[in-house]
């Protein structure tokens, strides 16, 4: 599945700490095929997984009942800015964590 602003080639990482979006584009889409009679009848709803790699992996976490922990992370990429990828892609990007909206990071997705 792409996720507008957060994947691959269209990524833009003040979307992408968004990180709940990519869990309600999987919500819509199972929305979706659950409502079209074509596929309806087709879906076992108690066996559905996700599973990802990298924001995937994030994702698919959140599905199962991972939280967030905005304060948490902001304080890593303070002491560690220099040697986390990500932490240095936010600092570079200008992204400002403690701006960020902890209720909504910080809640539960799961599906």
């Amino acid at each position: 599945m792409n996720h507008p602003k957060s994947t691959t080639p269209d990524f833009d990482l003040r979307r992408a700490v968004d990180h709940w979006t990519r869990v309600q584009d999987l919500q819509a889409a199972l929305d979706h095929l659950s409502g079209d009679p074509r596929w309806a009848g087709s879906l076992d709803k108690s066996r559905i997984m996700a599973a990802g790699f990298s924001f995937g992996g994030w994702t698919a976490l959140s599905m199962g009942g991972t939280t967030g922990n905005l304060n948490g992370y902001a304080a890593y990429c303070r002491k560690h800015v220099d040697q986390g990828a990500d932490c240095q892609d936010i600092a570079q990007t200008g992204i400002d964590l403690m701006a960020l909206d902890a209720e909504r990071w910080d809640a539960s997705y799961v599906l």
